[in-house]
């Protein structure tokens, strides 16, 4: 009778272990369906997969229904609460993406009461899992001083693990913090231009607007004017505001580039367009000289106008000194047009130097 039971609980425990077995082979299997519909963008068949493996324990299925939710792939639409449920049950299975966009729904407010202090654990945990995204981000908190002490040795412990993981925002900060030499880092030039090089060949515009600018004053590098517009020009069809002014600079200058006003006049407008408002002032010396353009002192002191409210530096004197040469009608026409300018360019509104 007892080598009875015995057989009986062997069987039992065999079962046991094969349905196991089976629960997790049927998990994974909706799990990778769930994968393939979501390449497919069939977002539906992909929730409904997910939710299976999800809902047997699976962390990756519970990642991905977290990231459907997050993203509005579902068909109630985007939903931080949902997402933030998904995101707990993955971040408890030690799931890195998972705590790295947890925290940054707790460091917002979305879907869950801000929690900085739970945010920071869970991106520290994410980071030393080895995610670049949670290194950057660390590195970010680190840096600012806000959700956590200011730490600038720390940042750049966190910035170069994510940097030789190729992120690019990492390799610009870690420029940063080796042009800069804050806090504890020791100011090394050489170190800087190599992962400002990094990140600019990335596309990473900053990084190529603080190489010109190494290139152009031999930190770390030998002086060469050439390679500097190289990397100025890179930066200013990228778009970055000061980029595009200083390459106006070069071309007016002749330094780099071979002389020519109307491409300062060019590079200068663009810059005006994104709010670069020294570009303003610079566009106002074109027009009350006939540089690159007509002469035209109406249209100077439009651009004076404007620099001039926003405290450019000189504006107001070269104001004064334009103003002198027109009728008081003729400068109220002008305010009134670069006023009326500004209205339909709100992308111009004023930006600080990057």
């Amino acid at each position: 009778m007892q080598r009875l039971g015995t057989f009986f609980l062997a069987i039992t425990f065999t079962v046991m272990i094969n349905s196991l077995s089976f629960a997790s082979e049927h998990e994974e299997t909706a799990f990778r369906e769930g994968l393939a519909a979501l390449q497919r963008k069939e977002f539906s068949l992909a929730q409904q997969k997910f939710r299976i493996a999800a809902q047997a324990g699976h962390a990756l299925a519970q990642y991905q229904l977290g990231r459907l939710n997050d993203l509005g792939q579902v068909s109630t639409g985007q939903d931080f609460v949902q997402a933030v449920h998904w995101y707990q049950l993955a971040a408890a299975q030690a799931v890195p993406e998972a705590q790295s966009r947890l925290a940054e729904l707790l460091l917002e407010g979305r879907g869950i009461e801000a929690n900085p202090k739970r945010a920071y654990s869970l991106l520290l945990e994410a980071a030393q899992a080895g995610l670049e995204k949670a290194q950057t981000d660390l590195g970010d908190l680190y840096y600012a001083g806000q959700v956590i002490a200011r730490d600038y040795e720390q940042a750049l412990l966190w910035y170069e693990r994510a940097a030789l993981q190729n992120n690019s925002h990492a390799q610009f900060m870690t420029g940063v913090l080796y042009a800069d030499g804050l806090g504890g880092v020791k100011q090394d030039f050489r170190r800087a231009a190599d992962w400002y090089r990094q990140a600019a060949e990335q596309g990473e515009a900053r990084a190529a607007y603080r190489l010109a600018w190494l290139y152009l004053e031999g930190h770390g590098v030998l002086i060469d004017e050439a390679e500097a517009t190289i990397w100025l020009r890179r930066a200013a069809n990228a778009g970055h505001p000061s980029a595009q002014f200083d390459l106006a600079n070069l071309y007016y200058e002749g330094k780099g580039v071979t002389q020519d006003r109307f491409q300062a006049y060019e590079w200068y407008l663009k810059s005006a367009l994104q709010g670069y408002a020294r570009a303003w002032q610079s566009l106002g010396y074109l027009h009350e000289k006939g540089e690159g353009t007509q002469q035209n002192l109406s249209k100077a002191y439009q651009w004076y106008w404007l620099a001039a409210q926003h405290k450019v530096p000189g504006a107001d004197l070269t104001l004064q000194a334009v103003g002198r040469q027109l009728t008081p009608e003729a400068q109220q026409l002008a305010m009134q047009a670069a006023q009326r300018w500004l209205n339909e360019h709100p992308e111009a509104q004023p930006k600080p130097r990057q």
